[in-house]
């Protein structure tokens, strides 16, 4: 596997996983009151999206930054896709925000649970109604106008991040109640980019014994 494969590698995992708790953190706040998971679970859930759309969020923010001094001034279609993705950025970091907060006041322990689930399910709707259908053409633009550097520089993909993702997710799964489901999920974006020598030997170090 060569660095940039390792790079779209990582970067559909983590989109994929990150579909995956959604799906499985949807399907917790939908059971009734009585058998309901633990707050543990939903907060896990929580953790884990806080810090994967602001990963995501970072690469879009990237991507828009490298391509657009690239493309000419009369790509009228591609620069639309760029200002709509921007626009698109803008309202995933102010609806993560509340949540944000709601877990930390939670995990302060100045919050309460229900503060907390409410701002969980506001989030999860703004994702399936909002940000779910908005999908951006990017990748003939990347096929045009990247090479290995761009991709390590939009990625931020390195040893650190991929142990966190790690531990974020593995978290999620140890608390996973029974009859909840954390299956792969299709990815929710487009699919970036790697690292080289001992970052990425690091990062392919099991995590298990």
């Amino acid at each position: 596997m060569n660095e940039l494969e390792f790079i779209r590698s990582q970067v559909s995992t983590e989109r994929s996983h990150m579909a995956a708790v959604r799906s499985a953190c949807a399907a917790a706040l939908a059971l009734a009151a009585d058998p309901r998971p633990d707050i543990d679970f939903l907060a896990a859930c929580a953790g884990y999206l806080i810090f994967s759309v602001g990963r995501f969020n970072a690469q879009d923010q990237a991507h828009c930054g490298l391509l657009r001094p690239r493309l000419p001034a009369d790509a009228a279609r591609d620069l639309a896709t760029l200002d709509e993705l921007e626009q698109t950025l803008g309202m995933s970091r102010k609806a993560i925000e509340p949540l944000a907060t709601a877990l930390g006041t939670l995990e302060s322990g100045t919050g309460d649970a229900a503060e907390f689930t409410a701002a969980l399910r506001t989030y999860l709707s703004f994702y399936s109604g909002v940000l779910a259908p908005r999908r951006h053409a990017l990748r003939h633009l990347f096929d045009a106008h990247y090479g290995i550097a761009d991709w390590r520089a939009a990625s931020a993909v390195d040893a650190d991040s991929i142990l966190e993702e790690r531990e974020r997710y593995a978290r999620v799964a140890d608390l996973r109640p029974g009859g909840i489901a954390l299956g792969a999920q299709g990815t929710d974006a487009p699919v970036p980019p790697p690292l080289s020598g001992s970052a990425a030997q690091a990062a392919t170090r099991p995590t298990g014994p």
